[in-house]
């Protein structure tokens, strides 16, 4: 998965001058992205639901107008972060 994923990205690169990364992550994110499991997967359905985990990677980007355009700034408020390096 990670070779379709390099191999896509360097296709989808000359791209984000005009898209935007958001665009090339998008339709990396609709090109990759399929459920892992199926019905006869055990463990993967609870009460007939699929169960869903939703990585909670987080990119840096540089801090720049174009990049807040695009992505929008965080969400808190006080001017605080609770973001320890």
């Amino acid at each position: 998965m990670v070779n379709i994923g390099v191999s896509l990205v360097n296709q989808l690169s000359p791209k984000a001058d005009s898209d935007g990364c958001a665009g090339v992550m998008t339709q990396l994110f609709h090109q990759l992205v399929r459920p892992m499991a199926n019905s006869e997967t055990i463990g993967s359905f609870l009460n007939g639901l699929r169960i869903v985990v939703i990585d909670g990677t987080c990119l840096d980007i540089p801090d720049s107008d174009e990049n807040a355009r695009v992505f929008g700034r965080p969400g808190y408020t006080s001017g605080i972060s609770t973001h320890l390096d």
